[in-house]
């Protein structure tokens, strides 16, 4: 496997992850925000075309740059149901309220949890978590990260480290996000590696103790 990672600041400050299959040079791209030039740059470094640009949810900071990188590569587009009627809508993208209407066509790969995500060597398994979002979608991966020995998953703006998506956006459900963290996302192997969608990589068993917003155990709160 072939792994990149890149911060893109334009428009937002989002994080857009590319995983690489070694034998047939094809990427899976995920959540493109921002820069189409920085992520294009990223591919060529290593040899890839985009076979799809996978998206975990379609709010426009993550989805800012998916409409070109489409049209440059021709790529399919993966996403939730849900997901693929919002980034085809400036408003519920709600990238019309930040004055810069974007839009993306629609999904040409629904995905749905329990399906599996694959591509050459590389493989995920989906996992629905909506809350921040309502087609919101986690990709789970027991393969590691190159170098790394624990599983990993990319859950775009859920959890971040010490954080979680917010909730009040329109469709935002904070009921909704704290049963899919607790139900879904921390019944992962505590050593699985976060990915997420703003900020560093954090892993799962560190969330569940550390997390000020969702722990595992909110009894108490």
């Amino acid at each position: 496997m072939i792994f990149d990672s890149l911060v893109v600041f334009e428009p937002f400050s989002v994080n857009c992850y590319i995983f690489g299959d070694e034998a047939t040079k094809q990427a899976l791209v995920f959540d493109p925000g921002g820069d189409a030039d920085a992520i294009a740059g990223r591919l060529e470094k290593h040899g890839l075309t985009p076979a799809e640009i996978v998206l975990t949810h379609g709010h426009g900071d993550h989805i800012s740059a998916g409409a070109e990188l489409v049209e440059r590569y021709g790529a399919e587009i993966a996403a939730s149901e849900t997901t693929s009627e919002i980034i085809q809508d400036p408003q519920k993208n709600l990238s019309a309220a930040f004055g810069m209407p974007i839009r993306m066509p629609a999904a040409t790969h629904v995905l749905a949890e329990g399906d599996t995500l694959e591509l050459g060597e590389i493989s995920f398994s989906i996992i629905s978590v909506p809350g921040h979002e309502p087609g919101h979608l986690a990709f789970f991966s027991e393969k590691p990260l190159p170098d790394q020995t624990a599983p990993f998953v990319v859950l775009g703006d859920m959890i971040q480290m010490h954080s979680v998506g917010r909730t009040d956006f329109p469709h935002g459900d904070t009921q909704a996000l704290i049963r899919s963290i607790q139900e879904k996302l921390y019944t992962l192997p505590d050593e699985t590696v976060t990915l997420s969608g703003h900020g560093g990589a954090s892993t799962i068993g560190y969330e569940k103790e550390h997390n000020m917003f969702v722990r595992a155990d909110m009894s108490d709160m």
